[in-house]
């Protein structure tokens, strides 16, 4: 009793360290993906992977990611990418986060059961309920080997001359025990993974938590409960002493002749492929729990301001206060508002443009998927982000640059036949092509955008395009001013275009040869007076 305190206050010192602060592990995103690879989730939408791409999934998953197992990982991971628009469904996690951050001691408890459910693993249960599973591994020489070794043990009693074929057929059920527990490996696990979420999911429902699904938990626990049964006769215990080692040995040779094994995993499965709702119920009720406390553990970290985002039935709105990227080191934060409008940015390289979209797109994201923004306030109507941000080409599949860029806005027109509101966020549009034909094609698709009810902001270098969007579009920049040779950046968005060129005067800091710079001023003054 003494030793079993001792580990649950270690336990319960290491999660209370880790409350509040980002958890510095390793993650297998193969893993933690598996439950978003099912293809089940909201309704509504998911992200494209251009979009996942622009926010950098993986990184701002660490950053927000503060579960105790791998279903809750996986849960996250799942709800990240399913922006929804029912606000109710929302605030059910939101109001259990706030109940984990009103009792802590409850809270506590919860993450010591958690915490010792993943130390079984938990990863490979969401295989008990996916899409399109169905059981492969089904051999009737099992239960014709176990029947012939029952057969046999009783038959030798009576029949001396049989106890030879015995022998054999010892040694040969034996060999087949362990060749299927080396093949077996996974669904071992599955099997043992699923045990445990059970057994917690018992522990869990007891404290009784402000959920309105208890009566369902309860009923799925007790259909599974005789997976709980079998468990006992899979995989090898660990043995504490020399007697458990004679006993354990006694007790694996008795299973392996009677091949207990194989015939107990493929009952489990079985009964998994009858009870798929109950197994996702409990995961999903597992799964919930971690994610309140996730999100609690975020919105207690000090070191991100946070706020809950504001709905509104408006068209085209956008207003934060203070909004910044989480994954930049000190970011600059931003204010913003508009309604009404769409929005073309303009401004040089490393002003400010691409780290503002992606201020937006990511708050716009979380405020649909876990009712949450790194912003002092987050005022939004609901949309499906869409975004071409960070477009990269593919060697491998032949892709350029463009042609990428093509494809990934091309999608963005068609979505906007879609009757829902939308949220379309363009970085540097078609930079990948010629002058002449980049400003002729972004003006015909920013123009053609420019309907229904949906809101763009997008970015350029082509100052010559504000001209032709003004109007439509309401002019917003990013600036840097030189001193001392030196580039400077404030990193705050301003009203109205940018009305300085600073190439030049980067390329003559950078130490270009004079002649160049001069040529280039030249060249400058040319263009500019075709342009007019």
């Amino acid at each position: 009793m003494g030793l079993f305190r001792s580990s649950r206050r270690k336990i319960q010192e290491k999660t209370a360290a880790s409350w509040g602060k980002i958890k510095e592990k390793r993650r297998n995103f193969d893993l933690i993906s598996r439950y978003a690879a099912t293809g089940t989730g909201s309704a509504f939408y998911r992200l494209t992977d251009q979009t996942l791409s622009d926010i950098d999934v993986e990184d701002l998953f660490a950053c927000i990611d503060r579960t105790e197992t791998g279903i809750g990982q996986q849960v996250l991971f799942h709800t990240l990418l399913h922006p929804t628009n029912d606000i109710e469904a929302l605030k059910v996690t939101h109001q259990l986060s706030d109940y984990f951050l009103s009792n802590p001691q409850i809270r506590k408890n919860i993450q010591y059961h958690l915490y010792r459910l993943e130390q079984s693993g938990t990863y490979f249960i969401v295989d008990l309920f996916a899409p399109g599973r169905e059981d492969k591994r089904k051999n009737p020489i099992y239960k014709t080997l176990a029947l012939a070794a029952a057969t046999l043990t009783v038959l030798s009693l009576f029949v001396h001359t049989l106890f030879s074929l015995l022998i054999i057929l010892f040694f040969v059920n034996i060999l087949v025990h362990f060749i299927h527990r080396n093949r077996s490996q996974n669904r071992i696990q599955t099997v043992s993974e699923a045990f445990s979420t059970i057994t917690t999911a018992q522990k869990l429902v007891a404290l009784d938590l402000p959920m309105e699904n208890q009566a369902a938990i309860k009923t799925a626990i007790q259909k599974l409960s005789s997976i709980n049964r079998l468990f006992r006769f899979l995989g090898a215990p660990t043995p504490s002493d020399d007697l458990s080692i004679i006993v354990l040995l006694i007790f694996e040779l008795l299973k392996g002749f009677f091949l207990v094994e194989p015939l107990a995993l493929n009952r489990c499965y079985k009964l998994a492929l009858h009870n798929e709702a109950a197994f996702k119920t409990i995961y999903q009720f597992i799964g919930s729990i971690d994610l309140a406390l996730s999100k609690a553990s975020l919105r207690s970290d000090s070191a991100y301001k946070n706020c809950i985002p504001e709905f509104t039935i408006e068209e085209k709105t956008l207003r934060f206060s203070n909004a910044y990227h989480p994954l930049i080191t000190d970011p600059v934060s931003n204010s913003f508002q508009v309604q009404q409008q769409h929005i073309f940015i303009t401004g040089s390289n490393m002003s400010g443009k691409s780290t503002f979209l992606r201020t937006v797109l990511i708050n716009s994201i979380l405020a649909q998927t876990l009712y949450f923004c790194f912003a002092e306030s987050f005022i939004t109507s609901m949309y499906k982000q869409y975004s071409a941000i960070k477009i990269a080409d593919n060697l491998f599949e032949n892709e350029s640059y463009f042609y990428k860029e093509l494809e990934v806005i091309r999608a963005m027109v068609q979505q906007s036949e879609a009757p829902f509101n939308h949220l379309f966020l363009i970085d540097e549009i078609y930079k990948g092509t010629n002058t002449t034909e980049r400003m002729a094609l972004s003006l015909a698709v920013l123009q053609y955008l420019n309907r229904n009810k949906d809101l763009v902001i997008a970015s350029s270098h082509d100052l010559e395009l504000v001209t032709f969007l003004k109007g439509s579009y309401k002019m917003y920049h990013f600036s840097e001013s030189i001193h001392n040779d030196q580039l400077v950046f404030d990193y705050h968005i301003k009203e109205g275009a940018v009305q300085s060129r600073n190439a030049i005067k980067l390329a003559a800091i950078e130490k270009y040869p004079p002649p160049v710079i001069q040529q280039a001023m030249e060249y400058t003054k040319l263009f500019v007076t075709k342009e007019h």
